[in-house]
């Protein structure tokens, strides 16, 4: 999410799966498993999460149930790792019922870039790429997570933008001044993340609060000012 005073960005959403035919695993790969210290103890042997300087674990507890980040350090931003982890620690259990993948990928991760794994082996390639994997007690798929928006943000962004991630906008939304127009717009494809974060915005006291058209892409293509590295 980046905001400029005019401004602001409503990072792009997904939620798809990567399986096998009639949506189960392909055979040869290791289905997610609903015992949470299963799928961990495959995680350890695989990619040594016991030895391993650069894999972190943090477990916590989701709702009432036992849920675990695992990523790359360095990959991904400490700062919006630490918020999103502090958010979901923070949820009671009435905040999630019912906990299922849905409710928690729409309600409380709608301004995230995510997408699910149901097989252990998507979840480490995803992993050591990138993104963080979000495993829940009870789930039969890993939520992943892309915490990396602020190297978008670094690489190009509308002059005078203030990034803004869903974990930072959730306890920040009081610095956004409002006596002025609040511009929210995405970096990647239109999405509809955006409008929900309008209205968030909205519901807590800030009425002028708009959507640039076209995003960041048509921003480019008018060819106004941009800043960063791009």
């Amino acid at each position: 999410m980046e905001t400029t005073p005019r401004a602001g960005d409503g990072a792009q959403a997904t939620a798809t799966t990567l399986d096998g035919q009639d949506g189960r695993p392909p055979d040869d790969r290791t289905p997610v498993r609903r015992e949470l210290d299963e799928n961990l103890a495959f995680l350890s042997r695989r990619l040594g999460l016991d030895t391993s300087f650069d894999l972190l674990l943090r477990r916590f507890r989701l709702g009432g149930r036992e849920a675990a980040f695992v990523y790359v350090d360095g990959l991904v931003k400490s700062i919006e790792t630490a918020e999103l982890l502090q958010y979901l620690m923070a949820l009671e259990r009435s905040d999630l019922a019912p906990l299922t993948l849905r409710t928690l990928l729409e309600r409380h991760l709608p301004f995230h870039e995510v997408d699910t794994a149901a097989t252990l082996e998507e979840v480490m390639e995803e992993i050591l790429s990138g993104p963080v994997a979000l495993l829940v007690d009870g789930f039969e798929e890993a939520i992943l997570v892309d915490l990396r928006d602020r190297e978008r943000y670094d690489d190009s962004h509308i002059r005078g933008a203030r990034p803004m991630p869903w974990g930072e906008l959730t306890t920040r939304f009081g610095e956004l001044p409002a006596d002025k127009t609040i511009v929210l717009y995405a970096t990647g494809a239109e999405s509809d993340q955006v409008e929900e974060a309008a209205r968030f915005l909205r519901a807590r006291g800030l009425r002028q609060v708009a959507i640039l058209d076209g995003g960041f892409h048509a921003w480019v293509a008018a060819g106004l000012p941009t800043a960063g590295e791009r």
